[in-house]
């Protein structure tokens, strides 16, 4: 009896994923007809459909590592698209890199970040061609992140590669950290003195304006928090942040951009209301569970008692 309620639980467990992102999809669509601007929510269901299947892919896989092998695939794809974004440069205005015109320099900095576990899984997994590949598809992905100079990209750059050196055994950690610290080191010295005067200003971070404006981050994400007070089961709808943002700067009389929320958390419950942020969260808790076992495998296998 135990044996059979511990194989129900696991499959019940197994295809959790699925229902959540099933159960997202299905919210998101819902909602549309009840948005601020239903043809902008109706678009962004058409854009969502690719992301969620590209995030269940990854998700829904089991973790062990001859699927994390796998899925590698999409770190070289990753590079691909980086060259050719390079190849066919449109800065930004102040000269900031963002892949060819459809992301600002802060989604494209999000992008080449996320990149950045699967480079250094290849290299702490293999030898030979597939390592230094690996290594010179890395250094592509810095810069990349570099050209941008989104601060929020540099401290994502850094934090994840912490994160995952830290999953490694004591030799291979230090390895990996002294490897970072040379790179940064490197990185810091050749790049341009624009690239130092947005990343020092992380140290004066309350000076800047997105702490003392009405358009700062600040700012907008407690409008976020407000938009979802406001209406916490429908949201504002799929996609429509930027629209009721700009309902808000008309009814107290201010002029400006009608802002994306530049926070995930802050857009999924403003947008979709307190289920579809549930939704968003418990998909992410999930991924982080199973991407645990990736961590520390040798540490998951004994708190999962095999």
């Amino acid at each position: 009896i135990i044996r059979s309620s511990n194989r129900a639980r696991t499959a019940a467990l197994q295809y959790l994923p699925i229902k959540l992102l099933i159960a997202y999809l299905v919210w998101v669509t819902l909602l549309v007809p009840f948005a601020i601007w239903p043809f902008r929510a109706f678009l962004t269901v058409q854009t969502l459909l690719p992301s969620v299947l590209m995030v269940g892919a990854l998700v829904l896989c089991p973790p062990t590592r001859a699927v994390a092998d796998k899925v590698t695939w999409y770190y070289w794809l990753m590079v691909i698209a980086i060259a050719i974004s390079a190849y066919f440069l449109n800065p930004t205005s102040d000269g900031r890199l963002a892949i060819g015109g459809s992301y600002d320099a802060n989604d494209s900095a999000a992008l080449f970040a996320i990149t950045v576990p699967f480079a250094l899984g290849i290299i702490s997994r293999n030898r030979g061609k597939k390592r230094w590949g690996a290594i010179a598809g890395l250094l592509f992905i810095v810069a990349a992140i570099a050209a941008t100079q989104s601060r929020g990209g540099f401290l994502a750059l850094i934090a994840g590669a912490i994160v995952f050196g830290w999953g490694f055994k004591a030799s291979k950690r230090i390895t990996m950290i002294a490897g970072m610290v040379v790179l940064g080191l490197i990185g810091w010295t050749f790049t341009g003195d624009q690239f130092r005067e947005r990343m020092r200003t992380l140290l004066e971070i309350k000076q800047d304006y997105n702490f003392q404006t009405f358009d700062g981050r600040i700012a907008i994400w407690t409008r976020g928090v407000e938009y979802t007070l406001d209406s916490p089961i429908l949201g504002v709808g799929p996609g429509n942040f930027g629209f009721r943002d700009g309902q808000w700067l008309a009814q107290h009389g201010l002029t400006g951009k009608w802002s994306a929320a530049h926070n995930a958390y802050v857009q999924s419950f403003a947008d979709l209301g307190f289920p579809g942020g549930i939704l968003f969260l418990s998909l992410l808790l999930v991924a982080s569970r199973r991407a645990f076992k990736h961590w520390r495998p040798k540490l998951s296998r004994r708190k999962n008692g095999y």
